[in-house]
This record gives structure tokens, C-alpha cells and sequence, in this order.
């Protein structure tokens, strides 16, 4: 049958008859499979399912395989005729006579070439003889709706005349059916001018006459040969799968792979896109490191939308290669990338936008990889990033730093906020911010949202990032952060950002001036507290002191005459200035009490650290 209607023998569609699960209920009793299809096919199917049933009791497994395609076959079949039907219906509705005549004419001859060739495979033995000669029509080859063939002129059918009697069609296709269930002709196999009789109901088999309650489960027409078949089946994909892996061999492209890298597949071939997206890692890594060879070679006078092409494709599954798990992978990856860049887009003078796409097409796929849980992944991303973003050709065109200065998302992981933050650290020390796509108003503002993530590596990391901005942008800088006042004190990382910029300016920090006021503060008020305690010796010293004058007399007047204006009162001074010029032990002042003439006057003159002339005895505070 894979001749005529163009099916693969591993047609998903075959998977629709088998019966191996206890919950399983065939496509024959559902209602949907009466609903889609032409009643002559589903009858036609139903005899074949019985006869591969009894061939599998039988153990006649490749003549059960041959049924089983046939079945699936003649579904597709049944459904297309039903299209037909319908079709026709709605050209009856229009009035559209003769394009009603022309779909059942094409019912008619698509249906004869179905039997016929269905009765050179041997597959209609037992059925009805109209159903074993179909109409002698001339053969057309099928093809599916979307190949060229079927747009192909017809050739215009015998006329009526020539055709079978309409009565034979109109036979029931299972004789041994109760009488109750007669088949009536079919519409479509009715002349133009016939009306069509009254619509009958289909046939039905003895469990689809019962009440749905009353029916048999389908388990207890399982055959213990149907799953050893099933199970027969898996071992031989199983066992294919392994000879593939052993052989280095990729496996085929999946559907959705075929249609996900149709493109690729028309530029590098579909055994080296088969090796990419294989399940097995070596197969990915070599196809990889062909891929490379194969762009290497590649002559620098291709003619450039060969290169282009080829280029586009290339990092199509270099960004696949690089979600890869595998360490080895995931290198080849970077080693084809970092190719491309810096020997393909020059060697093939390809233009910015090929180069902008090669780069935004990978980036977010590394930024991604950033945050990897394996520490050496991380920093093979991060440093190829790095090197990337210095390299000539995308340095010029200012993505990378776009890509950095995006704000850190609330979920975002540790390691991906980690390492953007040390990324972009780097990339400001290599590439400054002249022309190189960074701001200090992207910049600041990347880092404002980093204080607020919820790991205390990051907001350190923020802090450090913003002290070094301020070393060189300090106004800039200042307009992102909030006023240096208390309340915004109270935030630790605000109180060490404010700290760190006050020891770059050479400032003390705040609290070390708030100490330093407190210690001065406290030693005047020590030294008030002196003052006070020695006023009142002072006066009582006074007099006590002018009595002694009086009686010392002449003996006493020339020293005393070497220090003029030693008993006057001290004159009215503040307290701040009370000390200045002043001994503390006798209470005189004197202009000339600087540091080095109080030593003198401790050591001469002052009567309180000097013996008694007359009496030698040290003069003590009354």
C-alpha cells in the first residue's frame, strides 16, 4: 500500500489499531470514527481488523503487519472520500450540478483505484464481489493533495453506460450481517438525475446493536500475541537506538526538529544538523567541531549571501549548543562562536548586521549561562563575554554593555546577579565610559536595583560598584542616592556608601567626627571643673598673701620687683580664655606666662613651689 498512497511504514497513524492496553478501546467503536468516514471503507476496515486479529491468534505476524498498514491506510482513505461527500453536498446546495457530477466522479474513480489496489494485495479475499471488482476506471497514480502530481490533468471518465451497474454497488458489503442491517446505495454511487433514496443507518456490528452498558469491553478481545508484539516492536527501536550510539551515528530528525531547523537543514545538510540535535552528547560535539572545519574552509571569494546563509545558520546551532548540559559541548560551542566573530565576519567582509545578529542572538543565551550552579561554567561565561565584548568588531557596535545595564530582576539567582555585577565591573576598568555604550545614568541606576537584592553578596558588590563610580563621577553620582541625612542613615548600606565616599573625598567619616566632637566637648568641660575648683583657694590665697608681703617687707620687695603686677587682681575674663597666662598653683597672671615662662615661674618665683625664706617650710593653699 506505500506505493500508492506515498506512506512511510513508520506512519504515526499505524499506532491507531493497536489494542495492548487493558484501558484501551478501539478506533472502530468510537462514534467519531463513523462520523469521518466513507461507510463503504469503514465497513471494509472493520472485516480487515477482524482478519488481523485472527491472524495474530495465528501468529502469522507479517501478515498482520500487512493488514495493520492497510487499515491506516484505508482510514486516510475513508476520510478523504468523506471530503468528497461533503463537498458534493455543498455543490448540491448551490445548484452547482456540475460540480456535484465531477466529485462523484472523482469519488467514483478514487475509489476504484483504492480497490484495485487493494485486490492486488491479496487484501479483499472474503469481501463482497463488488467490492473485489471495482469499477474499470482508468488508473491515476495518488498522490497526496500537496504534490505537484496530483495537479495533472484527468483524463475524462467512461461514460455511464460503461460503467458497473449502480445496483451491484448497492449490495450490503458484509452478507453475513442480520437482515435488519441492510447497506443502501450510496448517494455518491447514484446517476446525476436519480434522487437519492431515504438515509439509512450504517451497519452495525452485534456489540454496536447492544446498549453502550451492555456492550464487551474491548480488553477481552486482547490477544496475548498483540503484546508481545508491542513489546517486540520497542525492543527493536531500543536495539536500533543502541547500535546508533555505538556506531556514532545521530538519530533521524523528529518532526518538530525538521521544522525547527528547516533552514539550517537547506544550508548545512541534515546529517550534520541530525548530529547537532542528537541525544547523544559525542554526536553533538562532533557535529560541532565539523561545522567548524566546514566553515574554515569555506574561500574567502564565496560569493557573500552563500556566506551570510551560512553564517545565520551556524549560530542557529551554536545558540542550541549553547544551553547544552555537557561540559565538552558547551567549550565547542564557545570555540565556534569565538571562530565566527573574529575569523569568519572579517575573512567574508560581512556587514554590522550580520555581526549584530551573531551577537544578539548568542548573548542572552551566555548571560543565561552565568548563572549557572557549576562555578566553572560560570567562569567560562563570564570570561568569553568579557573577551567578546573587547574584540574588535563587537566593541564598535556597543550591545554588550546594553545587555549589562539591564536592571536585576526581584527573582533573579544569586549566581546570575553575582556574576553580572562582576561583569560589568570588569568591562567599566577595560572599557571606561567613552564610547563604549556604558552611562553613568544606566550605570547608576543598574546599581541602585542591585542594593535592593535579596543576597548580601550583591548589595556588597553594588556598594563597591558605585564607590568606584564615584571616584570619577562624583556630582553624577550623587544625583542617584538619596540625601546624606539621618533617616537615610539609618540603612546600613546607605551609611557605608556615605562613609566610603567621605573617606574618598579625604574627609573623616561622620562618625568619627561626632566622636572626635564628643572627646573635645568633655575636655572642656574637665577643664571647667578645674577652674572652678581652684577659685576658691585663689581667694583665701589672696589674703594670706598680702599679709605675708607686709610682714616680709624690704626683704621681699626687690624679687618681688622682678615680676611686676604678680598680686594684681586677674582681670575680668571669659571662662573659654580663663586658663591663658595663668598659674594654676598661685593664681597669678601674667603676659609673659607663655609655655616657657610658666617653667620658669614654677621654678623661681612662684610662692607656692618655693620654700619659706624665713621659715623653710613649703607654702600650702589656706
Amino acid at each position: 500500500m506505500d506505493h500508492y498512497l506515498g506512506h512511510n511504514a513508520e506512519d504515526p497513524a499505524l499506532e491507531g489499531t493497536y489494542a495492548g492496553r487493558s484501558d484501551y478501546i478501539s478506533p472502530l467503536d468510537d462514534l467519531a470514527f463513523d462520523m469521518y468516514q466513507d461507510p463503504e471503507v469503514a465497513q471494509i476496515i472493520r472485516r480487515l481488523d477482524e482478519r488481523k486479529r485472527e491472524a495474530v491468534q495465528r501468529e502469522r505476524y507479517d501478515h498482520a503487519k500487512k493488514l495493520k498498514q492497510a487499515i491506516a491506510d484505508l482510514q486516510k482513505v475513508g476520510e478523504r472520500l468523506g471530503r468528497y461527500e461533503v463537498e458534493k453536498r455543498c455543490a448540491v446546495e448551490k445548484e452547482d450540478y456540475d460540480l456535484a457530477k465531477e466529485k462523484q466522479q472523482q469519488m467514483a474513480r478514487y475509489r476504484a483505484q483504492v480497490y484495485e489496489q487493494l485486490a492486488l494485495h491479496g487484501l479483499l479475499q472474503g469481501e463482497p464481489e463488488q467490492v473485489q471488482r471495482p469499477l474499470r476506471l482508468p488508473l491515476q497514480p495518488l498522490a497526496h493533495a500537496s504534490s505537484p502530481r496530483c495537479r495533472k490533468h484527468v483524463p475524462s471518465l467512461p461514460q455511464p453506460e460503461e460503467m458497473v451497474p449502480e445496483n451491484q454497488l448497492a449490495d450490503p458489503l458484509l452478507p453475513e450481517q442480520p437482515v435488519s442491517h441492510v447497506l443502501t446505495p450510496s448517494p455518491r454511487c447514484l446517476a446525476p438525475d436519480q434522487p437519492p433514496p431515504a438515509t439509512t443507518p450504517a451497519p452495525q456490528s452485534t456489540a454496536e446493536a447492544l446498549p453502550y452498558d451492555e456492550r464487551p469491553l474491548p480488553a477481552t478481545r486482547k490477544q496475548p500475541g498483540e503484546v508481545l508484539a508491542k513489546l517486540e516492536a520497542g525492543e527493536a527501536d531500543a536495539s536500533d537506538a543502541r547500535r546508533r550510539s555505538l556506531a556514532g551515528e545521530p538519530e533521524p530528525l523528529t518532526e518538530k526538529a525538521l521544522r525547527e531547523a528547516g533552514t539550517a537543514i537547506d544550508v548545512l545538510g541534515e546529517s550534520l544538523v541530525a548530529g547537532a540535535y542528537s541525544k547523544t552528547w559525542s554526536c553533538r560535539e562532533n557535529a560541532l567541531l565539523a561545522l567548524y572545519e566546514k566553515l574554515m574552509e569555506v574561500p574567502a571569494g564565496a560569493p557573500k549571501e552563500d556566506a551570510k546563509n551560512m553564517l545565520r545558520a551556524s549560530v542557529f546551532l551554536t545558540r542550541r549548543a549553547i544551553k547544552d548540559i555537557v561540559t565538552s559541548v558547551f567549550q565547542a560551542s564557545l570555540k565556534l562562536l569565538k571562530m565566527l566573530l573574529t575569523q569568519y565576519v572579517p575573512k567574508h567582509k560581512l556587514s554590522k548586521l550580520e555581526t549584530s545578529h551573531c551577537v544578539e542572538r548568542t548573548l542572552p543565551a551566555l548571560l543565561a549561562r552565568t548563572g549557572d550552579s557549576s562555578a566553572r561554567l560560570r567562569g567560562m561565561a563570564s570570561n568569553f563575554i568579557q573577551e567578546m565584548a573587547l574584540c574588535k568588531e563587537v566593541r564598535a557596535l556597543q550591545v554588550v554593555p546594553s545587555y549589562l545595564v539591564q536592571p536585576l530582576k526581584p527573582n533573579c539567582s544569586a549566581h546570575l546577579a553575582m556574576s553580572q555585577v562582576d561583569l560589568l565591573a570588569r568591562l567599566l576598568r577595560d572599557l571606561g565610559m567613552a564610547g563604549s555604550g556604558f552611562t553613568v545614568d544606566s550605570v547608576m541606576k543598574f546599581a541602585v536595583s542591585a542594593l535592593e537584592h535579596r543576597v548580601h553578596e550583591v548589595r556588597e558588590m553594588a556598594v563597591r560598584l558605585i564607590l568606584d563610580m564615584y571616584a570619577e563621577h562624583r556630582a553624577l553620582v550623587l544625583e542617584h542616592l538619596p540625601p546624606d541625612d539621618s533617616s537615610t542613615r539609618r540603612n546600613l548600606l546607605y551609611k557605608t556608601i556615605f562613609e566610603g565616599l567621605a573617606r574618598i573625598d579625604g574627609r573623616p567619616p561622620h562618625g568619627e567626627r561626632r566622636v572626635h566632637r564628643r572627646a573635645a566637648t568633655e575636655e572642656a568641660e574637665k577643664q571647667k571643673e578645674e577652674v572652678k575648683a581652684l577659685q576658691g583657694p585663689l581667694a583665701a590665697r589672696k589674703g594670706t598673701q598680702a599679709e605675708a608681703e607686709a610682714k616680709e617687707g624690704d626683704a621681699e620687695r626687690p624679687r618681688n620687683q622682678d615680676s611686676p603686677g604678680r598680686n594684681t587682681a586677674p582681670p575680668n575674663i571669659p571662662d573659654s580664655h580663663y586658663l591663658d597666662n595663668l598659674c594654676i598653683f598661685c593664681g597669678e597672671r601674667s603676659e609673659a606666662f607663655t609655655e616657657e615662662g610658666l617653667d620658669l615661674h614654677y621654678w623661681k618665683h612662684c610662692l607656692m613651689l618655693t620654700r619659706c625664706g624665713h621659715c623653710g617650710w613649703w607654702r600650702s593653699p589656706a
